[in-house]
Formats: structure tokens, C-alpha cells, sequence
């Protein structure tokens, strides 16, 4: 008689998943496997589990859906979600025991909303002058998301124009000699790269000092 002896069972391991812009759309994602199940002495059946509980504990059963999400499949496919999920693989196998589980992966919605200058305008300044714009209602949630201040004259801004590099979200912009638009571009790995509205900075002629001899 021959006897076998299994290893140890182990959950294996599943792939991150990329940021996910927010929308308010759901958008389906698929997880792969990047590590398989082992010991147990094989035959192992898996399964998928997901929680809307922040930074779920793998171990709790509470903080997990009661029902599988998915079944029999190393791999989840073409899953919905329009919310921050977390999930797992739980594994049985042969010779039974405890189930084990892979490691936990979330979908992280980011908003990105680029908010609007306060100062809306058109904003007039003399030739020469320098003008300080503000912006609120952005909202960025990705901890390396960017976002600059552009200044450009003549028509819309081009997506390449020149970038003025305040990072934050007051702009100083001086010497303006020409009528020039102003805009706050942001960037982030999830949403790739949005706008602010446009505001106008009007340059008006400086009017001249007066004549010595006009002053009595």
C-alpha cells in the first residue's frame, strides 16, 4: 500500500487590478490567476467572493458575500462593479480540510472632477499686470494624480500648451501682455488627463503717465 501524504494547502495568488476612473458607470473587470493552488492532494475546486467592506478581513466570513460571485474557475471574468469591491479566491481540495484563500484585491474608483477657476471673468488687467486665479470643487482621488495651471493667448488652449508649474491650486500669472486664456489640466492614471473650464484674461492698453508739464 502506498501512501501519499499532501502538502499543506495554499489559496495561491490573483492579479491587482488597475485603477478604475469613476464615472458612475459600472465597468467589468476580470482577474487572472498569477499563482495556482497547491498541496491538498489536488482536485481543487475554487471559488470567488466579493466585499463592499473597507479593507475587508480575508478570514471573516462576515465581511464577505455569503454566495459566490463565481464558481469552479481559477479566473474571474467579465465581472460588474461600479463601486470600490474587494475580493478573494477561496480554494478546497481532495482531501478536504479548511478552505484556503488567495490574497485580496480591490477595484479603486477614482473621481476626477476638475472644478472651475472662481474668478470666471473676463478678468481685465493692465499690459504688464499679473493676476493671482484660484479654483475650487476639484476633486482628485488618486494620491498621484497632477494637476498644473496653462496659460496660452490667442484662441483655445492647445492640449500641448505651455504649462505654467504651480501645483496647487491657487495660480500666479504675471507680466501678461496680450489677451491669454487660462485653464487648470489635471492628470491621473485612472482618468487620464481632464480640464477646467476656460477663463479669459483681457489685456487693456496702460494708459499713459501723465505730461510733467500737465501737472500744475
Amino acid at each position: 500500500v502506498t501512501v501519499i501524504i499532501a502538502g499543506t494547502l495554499t489559496g495561491g495568488s490573483i492579479s491587482s487590478i488597475d485603477p478604475i476612473c469613476d464615472t458612475g458607470q459600472p465597468v467589468s473587470i476580470s482577474i487572472s490567476s498569477t499563482g495556482p493552488a497547491v498541496g491538498g492532494g489536488g482536485n481543487y475546486h475554487y471559488s470567488w467572493h466579493a466585499s463592499n467592506v473597507a479593507n475587508p478581513d480575508v478570514n471573516n466570513p462576515a465581511h464577505w458575500s455569503s454566495t459566490p460571485i463565481a464558481d469552479g474557475t481559477a479566473t474571474l471574468s467579465n465581472y460588474s462593479v461600479s463601486s470600490d469591491t474587494w475580493f478573494k479566491r477561496t480554494v478546497t481540495s481532495l482531501c478536504g480540510g479548511s478552505e484556503k484563500y488567495s490574497n485580496v484585491v480591490k477595484a479603486d474608483f477614482r473621481l476626477l472632477e476638475p472644478g472651475s477657476i472662481d474668478q470666471a471673468g473676463p478678468n481685465y488687467i493692465c499690459t504688464g499686470d499679473g493676476i493671482t486665479l484660484t479654483v475650487s470643487g476639484a476633486v482628485y482621488e488618486e494620491t498621484d494624480a497632477t494637476y498644473f495651471w496653462q496659460i496660452c493667448s490667442g484662441g483655445s488652449c492647445p492640449t500641448n500648451s505651455d504649462v505654467n508649474w504651480t501645483t496647487n491650486l491657487t495660480g500666479v500669472f504675471e507680466n501678461i501682455t496680450v489677451d491669454s486664456k487660462v485653464r487648470v489640466r489635471y492628470n491621473s492614471i485612472a482618468c487620464g488627463v481632464a480640464y477646467s473650464d476656460e477663463v479669459q484674461i483681457i489685456a487693456k492698453p496702460r494708459p499713459p503717465a501723465p505730461d510733467a508739464s500737465d501737472v500744475s
